[in-house]
């Protein structure tokens, strides 16, 4: 009788473990934040013409450009961004990656680069000011 409990509270183990394991990994591809992740997650809610939401993910320091967030949801509920393919990424350091998209326009198409920082564990996008100059 004793040896049949402790194989059960063996096998309970052993099922405990194993959705322990299965929880890592799900945790990790599904919540993981990349700089792709980041970027699609703001692409998909400017087509969406989702503003508030994805001016969340705008990169915003006193030393870079960002425009006001009225100006923002107001361009974004304008856009004529219908859809987009990530192309590729290089990550030149632990908290700066690069990542190239081709966006698709109502009537064009066009490669783009956008300059992804992670801060305090968080990718954002950074945004190009009017001149296309990074500040």
């Amino acid at each position: 009788m004793y040896f049949l409990k402790f194989k059960e509270k063996k096998s309970i183990l052993l099922v405990f473990l194993i959705a322990l394991v299965i929880a890592c990994i799900s945790t990790y591809t599904f919540w993981y934040d990349t700089p792709e992740k980041t970027l699609d997650r703001y692409l998909s809610l400017v087509i969406n013409k989702q503003g508030e939401e994805s001016y969340d993910l705008v990169y915003k320091d006193k030393n870079s450009y960002f425009p006001d967030r009225g100006d923002f949801i107001r361009s974004a509920q304008r856009t004529q961004l219908i859809d987009y393919k990530l192309i590729g990424s290089a990550n030149d350091k632990d908290s700066l990656a690069e990542v190239k998209v081709l966006l698709k326009f109502k009537k064009s198409e066009r490669e783009k680069t956008f300059t992804m920082k992670k801060t305090s564990g968080q990718w954002y996008v950074v945004l190009k000011g009017p001149d296309e100059e990074q500040r």
